[in-house]
């Protein structure tokens, strides 16, 4: 199902930061190198995220170390390829209803996965589409403050405008 527009990108722009800015308050990024739990020695090094970064974190990277003190944070673990017996769907829509909510109450949330593109990006996704965007619009957005990287993984893109277009035709 997905569009001409959303063909495989080319010319892909890999210098992005940690954390984009999708809107203001509302970020999506991914998960510092040194921030997994597989390098556990380095967690008062890295960059971890504090109360200074964000107040909320939706983290679907489940090698990312925990968020600090104060930072309230759901975690949702699920791979980077295609969902079908691969991610619960109530809890993928869940979790950017999590995240939708806490940025319209005022915080400052991020949604992450491992580098901010593919598994963050379908959860932003999701929640823009619940702040009115259609999928098309919000894939576009996301590339446009991230990078063209963002949604890679075709498989995300199709359940992005495939749920808009189900969503729409009621």
């Amino acid at each position: 199902m997905a569009t001409a527009s959303y063909a495989p990108v080319h010319d892909i722009n890999w210098d992005f930061p940690l954390w984009s800015e999708i809107l203001p308050g509302l970020f999506l990024g991914g998960t510092d190198d040194n921030d997994t739990i597989e390098d556990a020695a380095n967690i008062h090094t890295s960059r971890a995220i504090t109360k200074d970064n964000f107040d909320t974190v939706v983290t679907l990277y489940a090698w990312a170390n925990p968020v600090d003190w104060f930072v309230q944070e759901l975690r949702y673990g699920f791979y980077d390829s295609g969902l079908e017996g691969n991610a619960d769907y109530d809890s993928l829509h869940e979790a950017a209803a999590f995240a939708h909510a806490a940025w319209k109450s005022g915080k400052r949330v991020l949604i992450r996965c491992q580098a901010g593109i593919n598994r963050s990006s379908l959860t932003m996704g999701l929640a823009l589409m619940l702040e009115g965007y259609s999928a098309a619009d919000a894939i576009q957005l996301m590339r446009d403050k991230r990078s063209n990287a963002v949604l890679l993984n075709e498989d995300f893109v199709d359940y992005l405008l495939i749920k808009d277009a189900t969503t729409n035709e009621k």
